[in-house]
């Protein structure tokens, strides 16, 4: 695979900050002690799904932000609760890092801002099966997809 240097434009200033974040968390913690740490949440999660099959959580920690808003921005969810940006909102990293456990995001509703919401299916190691049925069954008991008030309503100009 070859990279592309890091004064090349496709790479935008954010995501180069968090690339070199990473490279500094690296340098400092140590690759043996972040393998321990995934080590720890496969652990963690196994523990979970020793009595059951999969695990239901939201997919963001927000029902939406700024259009403008960028990555880099702090953001405050809700009576004075911050993060520091907008990738802290996303609930989907430890299943980045656990990536043996399948996860299938599904449409769960409208929040009051009228926002879509989802939620994460998140099944045991490699049981890509359970969480596909899972998913299936709440897009059949939902009918979100045959709903037509579902879908935004299209702006007319003229």
């Amino acid at each position: 695979m070859e990279w592309a240097p890091a004064d090349n434009p496709r790479w935008s200033r954010n995501v180069l900050d968090v690339v070199e974040a990473c490279g500094a968390a690296l340098e400092k913690v140590g690759a043996l002690r972040i393998v321990e740490e995934e080590g720890r949440m496969h652990a963690v999660l196994a523990e979970i799904h020793r009595d059951h099959d999969a695990i239901i959580c939201p997919t963001m920690a927000t029902t939406g932000y700024p259009a403008d808003a960028t990555s880099a921005e702090s953001v405050e969810l809700a009576e004075g609760v911050q993060f520091a940006n907008l990738v802290s909102q996303c609930l989907t990293q430890l299943f980045n890092i656990a990536s043996r456990h399948p996860v299938l995001n599904v449409p769960s509703g409208r929040a009051g801002n009228g926002v879509p919401t989802g939620v994460q299916i998140v099944a045991r190691p490699f049981d890509d099966l359970t969480a596909f049925r899972l998913g299936a069954a709440a897009e059949a008991r939902l009918g979100l997809w045959s709903d037509p008030d579902w879908r935004p309503k299209l702006a007319h100009h003229g």
